[in-house]
């Protein structure tokens, strides 16, 4: 009776020991982190913010349970080492996700930079005709200031494509190109009150 009360014992204190000393994934934990940090350099962040939360997401779902389980007697990492392993191949499909969201971006910025530069030299090619009579050079001059900044901004934006901001480089051509499209329009409106050919 008391070697089988002693046997239990000894059983009981080996499963605590051995449960108390289930070990943390630390190998799962970096490597999902790592595959979260050449998500972010690919700029996932930026081209798909949503996909990039959800990863960012799980991850945190399994750090929280990592935190659960190192307070409980009898520790278990199986679940989490589960969640742990689908964040590389999350990765890699954000991943080359993001490379082709990047490559619409970059062809949508192009192709609006390509129109709205058509328009802006048929601008200031019109603005060379406006009337500048003594009653219009003002508002001649601040026309044609305001087409210099734009042409300053058209330039901007090809830089930003050059330097792979495709991002920025098609938000700021999309508020460009609702300018330049009014100052067509107004342009077009000052020669044909003014009867001038264009």
């Amino acid at each position: 009776m008391k070697k089988n009360l002693l046997f239990v014992i000894a059983a009981v204190s080996m499963m605590l020991i051995f449960a108390g000393c289930a070990k943390v994934p630390q190998a799962e934990i970096d490597a999902a982190k790592a595959a979260i940090e050449e998500v972010r350099g690919a700029q996932a962040d930026i081209y798909l913010p949503g996909e990039f939360t959800a990863i960012n997401d799980s991850l945190r779902v399994a750090l929280e349970r990592v935190e659960a389980q190192k307070g409980k007697l009898f520790k278990s990492y199986k679940n989490v080492k589960t969640l742990l392993a689908t964040i590389p191949t999350m990765a890699a499909t954000i991943k080359s996700n993001t490379e082709t969201k990047k490559a619409e971006v970059k062809a949508e910025a192009e192709a609006t930079l390509a129109t709205i530069t058509a328009m802006q030299l048929e601008n200031n090619t019109l603005a060379a005709k406006l009337p500048m009579g003594k009653n219009e050079r003002e508002a001649v001059e601040a026309i044609k200031a305001e087409l210099g900044v734009v042409d300053g901004a058209i330039t901007e934006v090809a830089t930003m494509l050059a330097n792979g901001d495709f991002m920025g480089a098609l938000n700021k051509v999309n508020a460009i190109k609702q300018q330049v499209e009014a100052k067509n329009l107004e342009i077009k409106d000052v020669l044909t009150k003014a009867r001038i050919k264009f």
